[in-house]
């Protein structure tokens, strides 16, 4: 009986299938066998680097999002088959257009807004999802100071915000879908100690992080510190430090910042950042070009350079107008 109905089943969606114009079967192939994908995995892939539709909707609209998209790519072959003549142009177009903005316009937009508030989906969806499969899990915080997330999670109230340096991380609002209910403990870390943390991982182990993940480093090992008996911690390495080359990564600017501190002299000298005995003063010799010249005040950002001899004299002081005297004259 059930090889039968299945038999008449299947001689029947074949001859549906054969009396589907072209665009029908088009949209029959891609729009049900991307929902089939979407039922199956549960994410979606339009732009939104497969979160988890639980992630990007709140608790039943996920349900409800499966529903409409399975219902909108079942319904244009369904509509071709049975009332070709009056599935009009207009009504084809208009069917694609509500399929594009259900698959990929609408979860595009749900995976940008989560993005621009505060990434909350990190941890409200590893919080929730490890509930399931780890429930002795603890999540730990690690905040810039100046961001409001520390003290919600320790009082429930949202303060007020102060500022930092620390690229990436923190927020001066709270947004409505995060859930930090199962955060156990938030460290506040201050931009020095995410700073110097980053550059301590690089030197000891090699690794370029940028400032935010020497946010967290700096709470893991913070959180490490204060246990009492061994466990297994992870951190993330969020980013690379290839953009903060001229910052985290500079000493001159972690100095011009007060990030870091140098041995006080007690005279006029504690003043100056770029000090010429330490190499830190962007120089040019009498015999070095034009073009050498240029070249080296261009990538220090400066207007002038002091002309410095082989003993460490100082013999001249090139500025720009000097460069544009020469030129102007011999061209």
């Amino acid at each position: 009986m059930l090889a039968k109905s299945l038999e008449r089943f299947i001689k029947w969606a074949l001859s549906a299938w054969r009396d589907l114009s072209l665009d029908a079967k088009v949209v029959a192939l891609f729009g049900v066998g991307n929902w089939f994908l979407l039922f199956a995995n549960h994410t979606t892939v339009a732009a939104t680097h497969d979160v988890p539709l639980w992630q990007l909707f709140p608790p039943g609209a996920d349900v409800a999002f499966l529903v409409t998209c399975g219902a909108l790519a079942f319904a244009y072959p369904y509509r071709d088959h049975r009332s070709r003549g009056s599935f009009t142009t207009r009504a084809r177009i208009a069917h694609l257009v509500a399929m594009i903005a259900a698959f990929v316009i609408i979860p595009t937009f749900a995976s940008i807004i989560l993005r621009e508030t505060g990434k909350p989906y990190t941890i409200t969806g590893l919080s929730r999802c490890f509930a399931r499969v780890q429930p002795n899990l603890e999540m730990i915080l690690a905040d810039p100071a100046g961001s409001i997330l520390v003290d919600y999670v320790k009082t429930g109230n949202v303060g007020t915000a102060g500022s930092w340096a620390v690229e990436g991380i923190g927020e001066d609002f709270v947004p409505e879908i995060a859930d930090l209910s199962r955060v156990t403990q938030a460290y506040s870390i201050e931009d020095a100690e995410s700073f110097s943390t980053a550059r301590e991982l690089l030197r000891k182990e090699g690794i370029l992080a940028g400032s935010s993940s020497g946010t967290l480093l700096a709470g893991a090992l913070r959180y490490c510190r204060a246990q009492t008996e061994k466990k297994r911690v992870v951190t993330f390495v969020a980013d690379d430090g290839n953009k903060y080359l001229s910052k985290m990564y500079n000493d001159f600017w972690m100095a011009e910042q007060g990030f870091v501190s140098r041995p006080a002299q007690g005279d006029l000298s504690d003043l100056i950042s770029h000090r010429y005995e330490a190499g830190e003063v962007v120089t040019v010799g009498p015999n070095d070009t034009l073009l050498t010249a240029v070249k080296r005040m261009r990538s220090a950002d400066v207007s002038q350079v002091p002309v410095v001899d082989e003993s460490g004299k100082v013999v001249g002081l090139l500025d720009e107008s000097d460069v544009l005297v020469k030129v102007h004259q011999d061209p």
